[in-house]
């Protein structure tokens, strides 16, 4: 008896671990949620690395919530997931590690005056946004 509340009380000590190691945010959830918005926007509405997190690429891919937005005739989009996700991860990267000022700096559009040439580039993937510098600052 005392074997089985010793095993009880180790899973449900694991399971609690597990558990609070889990955001309350989370960052992939939030861009499909909201296509639109960048790391600026995010940061306005209070997301931060504190409270938000990104999981892994592949932990991602056996969420049904994952699989239902990047599926494509009953199947599963793993080409379109894994360039969604490289994008998302360097958006992740630039809002847990750049100012909002500098943020803003990238996604905004600014244009060059040779010609109104972009120097920023949007890219759009499954529906949702991303904002890249086509120079290096």
């Amino acid at each position: 008896m005392n074997k089985i509340f010793l095993i009880a009380f180790l899973l449900f000590v694991t399971i609690s671990n597990i558990l609070s190691q889990m955001k309350e945010n989370d960052y992939l959830v939030a861009k499909i949620n909201n296509p639109t918005f960048g790391a600026v926007q995010f940061r306005q509405l209070g997301l931060n690395p504190n409270n938000t997190q990104l999981l892994s690429n592949e932990k991602y891919k056996t969420s049904p919530f994952v699989q239902k937005e990047f599926s494509k005739n009953g199947y599963f989009d793993d080409e379109i997931f894994d360039w969604f996700y490289i994008l998302l991860k360097q958006e992740w990267e630039r809002f847990c590690t750049k100012t909002l000022e500098e943020n803003m700096m990238l996604e905004t559009e600014y244009y060059f005056e040779d010609g109104q040439r972009p120097i920023i580039e949007k890219i759009k993937v499954n529906g949702c946004y991303f904002w890249r510098s086509k120079i290096l600052f």
